[in-house]
């Protein structure tokens, strides 16, 4: 992969976490295209933590892993009709 499109997938993560505090959803980064094996490796590289499954951190802002409880718990309910 070049890196530039590394580059701009790690933009992208950072958009979405940006909206979150720090989070983003494991669905939100497939729904950007971003590949189970491009999560793998960032997780792998410490681009990206996981302090709740399907629920990965960026950076290291210090309230993550409460949003990411929260996420991880609330988006079930949320996505009920």
């Amino acid at each position: 992969m070049a890196a530039h499109d590394v580059e701009h997938i790690d933009r992208a993560i950072a958009r979405v976490a940006t909206r979150h505090d720090g989070v983003a959803g494991r669905d939100e980064l497939l729904a950007l295209g971003i590949g189970p094996e491009a999560i793998k490796h960032r997780l792998r590289t410490g681009r990206l933590t996981a302090p709740h499954r399907g629920v990965y951190a960026v950076g290291q802002r210090g309230a993550h892993r409460l949003v990411a409880c929260a996420r991880r718990c609330w988006q079930p309910a949320l996505a009920r009709p």
